[in-house]
């Protein structure tokens, strides 16, 4: 049987039953056998200071001779800690080499910090809107142009460039990561069903939804959705609609991985001595996953950054914002602009078709933002698959109870956070 199978089925079952009957009994005999494992140990460590006391080329150890007490090799005692030094050196080695990881690291760390301390480092409200006034010396009206008064230019209400892009980090990557836990969560489950039980009713049904959502572009499928929900409704939205067009691929990735691991002999092992299929997957089948869904949710990342900004362009931004009318009051054609009272990068690319040529920096601030977010996890996602293939680091050390709980945690915490930045929580407080 393979060494990574633990104790399964009835086996363990009858293993535990025989501890429990004979812990009593065995209380005592445990306690002798320690105070004589203690003694032993003493002993061996007086022996051996007298021979490191004496330095008498005779007395050294060599590779025959035996700690007579232990019956071990004295002189492997100080190598017990080589494979862990080894160990320890091999990692930090494939961390250094691997740039793409470091420079990944340091941009996530930003963003991070830049989503938790964005709005206190803003120059301004991201709320505060501005009309005719005099910046520089010159009067006029927004959109304003970068100066001293907003360092990256307002927008078309005279909201500051700046303020909203800082401010906005948090609501933009709080929203994506919802997305993806989303996403992730129902491909995953998806996926190792339909893998398990191949060509099942369900692994059919899973291959059939996913062929047909194939045929739809993904941004244009995620616009539907948004509008059919109503984009009034929030962050709730956008969630269900990032989850429904992106879950198809995590699944198939996960079913493939899933149809490879059910014939492998560790797996046969286990059914062979009564492990449930609940166990073989909880304990078998997912802990081998763990790497490549933790690399895969990282690139995910990327791709809702991505589609956010394609929905943000295509005038899909969360809440749906505020239209108002521009131009002349009298003209045949009138001209609406929409905008966001929740500071997100997506609904500062919206409307700049008409704006991006004469004034610039609207669309420049917030696609660079989104630029710099999409390369940062991709350049992390692929450091760490290079370094979880040099490494070999099993993440299902990692992943137990107290971690599931914390993570439990911290989706309710972000829900929860995003839930208090829309504009009904914002606005109770004036």
């Amino acid at each position: 049987i393979d060494p990574r199978l633990r104790g399964n089925g009835h086996v363990e079952t009858q293993m535990e039953e025989r501890e429990s009957g004979f812990q009593i009994s065995d209380f005592r005999f445990q306690i002798a056998s320690a105070y004589q494992q203690a003694q032993i140990n003493l002993k061996s460590l007086i022996s051996l200071l007298k021979r490191q006391s004496d330095r008498s080329p005779v007395d050294q150890p060599t590779n025959k001779q035996t700690n007579k007490s232990t019956n071990q090799p004295t002189n492997q005692l100080p190598n017990q800690t080589l494979p862990s030094s080894r160990s320890s050196w091999w990692v930090l080695r494939s961390t250094f080499t691997n740039p793409a990881l470091l420079i990944g690291t340091l941009l996530i760390l930003a963003f991070v910090g830049l989503a938790v301390y964005g709005e206190r480092i803003a120059p301004a409200s991201p709320y505060e809107t501005h009309g005719v006034m005099m910046v520089e010396g010159k009067i006029g009206a927004p959109p304003y142009a970068p100066s001293s008064v907003f360092p990256w230019g307002s927008d078309t209400v005279g909201r500051d460039i700046q303020a909203l892009v800082l401010t906005g980090a948090r609501q933009t990557l709080s929203l994506a990561l919802l997305g993806m836990l989303a996403r992730m969560a129902l491909g995953t489950v998806l996926g190792i069903l339909a893998g398990w039980w191949r060509n099942g009713w369900l692994d059919r049904l899973v291959n059939g939804v996913v062929a047909i959502w194939a045929a739809f572009p993904a941004t244009l499928f995620a616009m539907i959705v948004i509008l059919a929900l109503g984009i009034q409704q929030g962050v709730s939205v956008f969630i269900v609609a990032l989850c429904v067009v992106g879950w198809g691929e995590i699944a198939q990735f996960v079913r493939g991985q899933v149809i490879s691991l059910k014939p492998q002999p560790y797996i046969e092992a286990a059914r062979s001595v009564g492990a449930r299929t609940g166990w073989l997957l909880t304990r078998h089948v997912l802990p081998h996953l763990w790497s490549p869904l933790l690399v895969l949710a990282v690139l995910e990342m990327g791709s809702i950054l991505m589609l956010l900004a394609e929905l943000g362009f295509l005038n899909i931004f969360l809440g749906g914002g505020f239209r108002v009318e521009i131009g002349e009051t009298g003209a045949m054609v009138a001209r609406y602009y929409y905008y966001s009272d929740v500071p997100e990068w997506g609904a500062l690319l919206a409307n700049i078709r008409d704006w991006w040529r004469s004034y610039p920096w609207l669309a420049w601030y917030p696609g660079v933002a989104f630029f710099l977010a999409i390369l940062t996890f991709n350049l992390w996602g692929e450091g760490l698959r290079r370094f979880l293939e040099d490494t070999r680091v099993n993440i299902g050390r990692v992943v137990n109870r107290y971690t599931v709980v914390a993570a439990v945690v911290l989706v309710f915490g972000g829900g929860w956070l995003v839930r208090g930045l829309m504009p009904l929580e914002m606005y109770s407080g004036q």
